[in-house]
């Protein structure tokens, strides 16, 4: 007890304080990073990153690097309520990559109100970034700079081969280079580890840029050798082998001889270790009351955790007997309404949660097994013809916000934003079907 007592002085206490209670007064963002980067194989990392960004809060205490300041930054506090402005504005227009990268600067802002400002204060709290789903954005780039690398490496083995992008098809069989091949993975491990790295033990500008580079590339070629790799022991065992199937683990067989590498030409460039380094600090110093009072505040008034609590009761009609149904997920409830060839469904979407929206990205308006023939869209209103099976059918479906109607969800994306500042209005998604018994027609 004494140890825990000892380790966590002041300083220490109010920096993961201030950490811990953004969290909680946010707990609906905490829920989509539990759904996307804590439950995904991409961001396995994740359980690690907060116990690495305590520890560096830690080392940051002990190195005397953070320090309450005496009096109020009116700087820092204007920057801190437009972050919290912009932060309030993604959340109520439900913008993923919005609240997410604003959430975190916001959390430097607020240890910034509090503490005197250096460069070292902002890492342990942008580190996080490398929990946060942000980075799906790179798979696309990534997937398509793969095929070409994978293209100019296949041209030195001797095998025939065709590509296709993403698939590379040589005689033995057909290769996807699909999102989870893109090495985005190895990407984002590379760059917490390297970044990590330079944090602790390099201080030296071309240093830190040469082992960040070569960690970089290094992650990227690691992942071309093994795509490589995997299409040289699919030709030789006539795709029979249990790679073919189940290749996760292999990358990283690949990627730990690499980090061993990379670790030791670390070691060559270091020139300090802040690990090592302990300046002793004033444990009697307080925070500026005042500073608190200000950080608390705005974590309240931007707080997702709160309209949590107001949450009304919902019913849903069930949808068990229905067939033909689109994939709509995280919506608070449903109405369907039948007639003899057709029935429409109205689903209702609570903002409290942050994924509950219509336009979230895994939603599909048309059903598994259909397959579009025909397209007829308005302002307003999605119209398809479909076919399944011999069967014909439109599909009609539009967003709506409040009274407001919209084909488009970049339009409907924009019409959030511009209500953003004023609260949130009923989002709601209709959908129809209706069959038709010889030729469909809008």
């Amino acid at each position: 007890m004494d140890v825990i007592k000892k380790m966590l002085s002041p300083t220490l206490s109010l920096a993961l304080g201030i950490c811990i209670a953004l969290s909680l007064f946010n707990f609906p963002v905490l829920q989509t990073l539990w759904r996307h980067s804590f439950d995904d194989g991409t961001y396995s990392h994740a359980f690690l990153i907060p116990f690495i960004s305590v520890y560096l809060f830690y080392i940051l205490d002990k190195n005397n690097l953070l320090k309450f300041r005496k009096e109020l930054s009116i700087p820092i506090i204007s920057i801190t309520v437009l972050v919290a402005l912009l932060f309030f504005m993604s959340v109520n227009a439900q913008l993923s990559l919005g609240y997410w990268t604003t959430f975190l600067i916001l959390l430097n802002c607020c240890l910034l109100v509090v503490f005197k400002f250096n460069w070292y204060l902002l890492f342990p709290g942008t580190y996080l970034v490398f929990l946060f789903p942000l980075w799906g954005t790179l798979s696309l780039t990534l997937q398509d700079i793969s095929v070409v690398a994978s293209s100019f490496f296949m041209s030195f083995t001797g095998i025939s081969y065709y590509v296709d992008a993403p698939y590379i098809q040589i005689p033995s069989g057909t290769f996807e280079i699909a999102n989870g091949c893109s090495g985005l993975r190895y990407l984002i491990v590379s760059l917490a580890i390297s970044s990590l790295y330079i944090f602790l033990f390099i201080k030296n500008t071309k240093k830190a840029a040469l082992f960040f580079t070569i960690a970089v590339l290094g992650g990227l070629l690691t992942n071309w050798i093994r795509i490589t790799a995997l299409i040289i022991i699919g030709h030789m065992t006539e795709m029979e082998h249990s790679l073919m199937t189940d290749h996760n683990s292999f990358g990283w067989y690949l990627f730990m001889p690499f980090m061993i590498g990379l670790f030791f030409l670390g070691n060559k460039l270091s020139d300090h270790d802040l690990t090592r380094q302990e300046v002793e600090s004033d444990r009697k110093s307080l925070p500026h009351s005042k500073s608190i009072l200000v950080v608390s505040l705005l974590m309240l008034v931007t707080s997702t955790t709160v309209p949590m609590f107001f949450k009304s009761p919902t019913q849903s009609d069930d949808l068990t007997a229905l067939k033909d149904l689109p994939n709509i997920e995280y919506y608070s409830s449903v109405t369907v309404s039948k007639s003899l060839n057709s029935f429409n469904l109205t689903y209702y979407f609570d903002a409290s949660d942050l994924d509950s929206k219509p336009t979230f990205f895994n939603n599909k308006i048309i059903p598994k097994g259909w397959r579009v023939v025909d397209t007829n869209h308005t302002k307003e209103v999605l119209n398809y013809k479909v076919r399944s099976m011999g069967r014909m059918a439109t599909i009609s479906a539009s967003y709506q916000l409040g009274e407001q109607k919209f084909a488009n969800s970049k339009s409907l994306k924009i019409a959030r934003l511009k209500q953003a500042l004023f609260g949130k209005q009923e989002l709601v998604l209709n959908w129809s079907i209706s069959y038709c018994k010889i030729e469909c027609a809008f």
